[in-house]
């Protein structure tokens, strides 16, 4: 299942010449189908063994022997829609689900986390008619459970009443039903009470009621745990990681949020996940803010992060706002002339909130009254 550098010298064997072709019988070549199918499937080139597969003659195999390439099929179809779903493509996972359910899913053992992940993406899409659907379709599912074949990773792997438990509980928080979703949290079983996906939801239904003391250890909680059955999306990671960095801010603990939070913006800075790398610039703005919101502010290092905040974040919402801090600190810092100029063009800067203009104005008119005393 695992491919490794040796595996590439035995798929030179895949390929036959014509001689052998010749000679190959059709037993031999229903093998040599199944492997390179299967070598496809492990190497996540799932484009390219669905194109495989439907140049197999598979109409033409007995029952048994088309069982198989339907159970690989399943797995391809699969494959393609945990991969679109990881991106937040849930348009496409969806039309992925529609066309190939009935020519390969439906003729094989369930796979309660396709179900699953396809259910969320409609709820994602703001489709709640078809996940209301799915939601059913699993439901009424056999408890007949795909064991085999597996030849790609589950991110998810718990019982069918767990999923289903999941669903109704995304559904609330889809619609900021927060007091119906802890209702709905309270009465899950204990034996799901320990799980990294019951961790998360209570953190993000305390975060969503403000809180926050309880939502930042519920994250922690998450944080601290390693459970494979029970893995986060990328998405849920990413919200996790915003919902438990403002959680720490809105608690005041100015010390203890910074040490959490820059410790976390390394780890995110490394992640290779889009979804967590975007909320690198809320994590470094939040920084900035809390060491601005001290008493006696260290205008040296405001300085250092507003720059540093600029150079990555040249676009961010937040810009003004930090261009403001920047010029604060270089006056507090005895760098006025510069701190000046930056209040002096924030003035007049259209995409600049009104509020922004207005403090810059103040500050250069309390620098001048400042300097008409001297």
């Amino acid at each position: 299942i695992k491919t490794e550098a040796n595996d590439q010298d035995s798929e030179v064997f895949l390929e036959q010449s014509p001689d052998e072709t010749k000679i190959m019988t059709l037993d031999l070549k229903k093998l040599l189908w199944v492997v390179r199918l299967r070598v496809l499937i492990v190497k996540k080139q799932y484009q390219e063994a669905l194109a495989y597969l439907t140049t197999i003659p598979v109409d033409t195999l007995k029952p048994a022997e088309k069982r198989v390439f339907d159970g690989d099929g399943a797995e391809i179809v699969f494959g393609t829609i945990q991969d679109l779903y990881m991106k937040e493509e849930y348009s496409k996972a969806v039309k992925i689900w529609e066309i190939y359910r009935q020519k390969y899913e439906a003729k094989v053992a369930k796979n309660p986390y396709m179900n699953f992940l396809v259910a969320d993406s409609f709820l994602k899409l703001g489709l709640t008619k078809s996940f209301d659907r799915s939601l059913k379709d699993l439901e009424l599912s056999e408890e007949t459970i795909r064991e085999y074949p597996e030849w790609v990773g589950r991110v998810k792997n718990q019982p069918l009443k767990e999923y289903l438990d999941e669903l109704s509980l995304l559904k609330l928080v889809h619609l900021s039903q927060w007091k119906e979703a802890e209702s709905k949290m309270a009465l899950l079983p204990v034996s799901v009470r320990n799980s990294v996906t019951f961790s998360f939801y209570e953190g993000l239904i305390h975060y969503n009621q403000r809180k926050y003391a309880e939502a930042s250890e519920s994250f922690e909680n998450v944080l601290s745990e390693i459970n494979a059955k029970n893995n986060l999306s990328p998405r849920q990671m990413a919200d996790l990681l915003m919902a438990y960095v403002d959680s720490l801010y809105q608690l005041k603990d100015t010390d203890r949020f910074r040490t959490i939070v820059r410790a976390l913006s390394l780890d995110i800075e490394k992640s290779k996940s889009a979804q967590i790398l975007n909320i690198s610039e809320r994590v470094n703005y939040l920084i900035v803010e809390s060491l601005s919101g001290e008493l006696k502010p260290n205008y040296g290092e405001l300085e250092m992060l507003t720059r540093s905040f600029k150079n990555k974040f040249p676009k961010s919402p937040y810009i003004s706002r930090i261009e403001y801090l920047l010029g604060i600190s270089l006056i507090r810092s005895d760098k006025v002339k510069e701190g000046k100029n930056i209040l002096q063009e924030l003035t007049t800067e259209e995409k600049a909130p009104g509020y922004i203009r207005e403090m810059a104005r103040t500050e250069l008119s309390a620098l001048e009254l400042k300097n008409k005393k001297i």
